[in-house]
């Protein structure tokens, strides 16, 4: 048996966010963009892995890194270094090979919701820029 009560709130909340999905949407896709060419602006050699996809995620191969190496000099970042399909393994996801993208470990993967701030793509941008500038040459 269900409980009753946390279906009525889900109910609710469908609801509310019903009202704001669209306004939600073209903010994350305006938040996804300015992601996308932020880090393009700070790694010249980072390009978008695969073709568009759903707003609010935002895979990026920023070639000549290693994407493991590079987030663990940000341990306050939340983010993936494939696809969500294969998480827990150090192998190259087979998403980012079906796409193909040629060196899946260069990869970064990045995920915007509804809360996430400008204010905060920014800091990521900036901890992006120190990390790259710190890896070994």
């Amino acid at each position: 048996m269900l409980p009753t009560a946390l279906c009525v709130w889900f109910g609710a909340c469908c609801a509310a966010a019903q009202t704001s999905l669209t306004g939600d949407l073209t903010r994350i896709a305006d938040l996804s963009e300015h992601l996308a060419w932020g880090i393009c602006d700070r790694w010249p050699e980072a390009q978008r892995a695969g073709g568009p996809c759903v707003p609010g995620i935002v895979c990026m191969q920023l070639l000549g890194a290693d994407a493991r190496q590079l987030l663990n000099r940000m341990p306050t970042v939340a983010a993936s270094t494939g696809s969500a399909c294969d998480a827990r393994t150090d192998r190259v996801s087979h998403v980012l090979r079906a796409i193909r993208v040629p060196d899946g470990r260069s990869c970064i993967r990045l995920g915007i919701s509804r809360m996430t701030t400008r204010k905060e793509i920014d800091g990521f941008l900036n901890l992006l820029d120190r990390a790259r500038r710190n890896l070994p040459a």
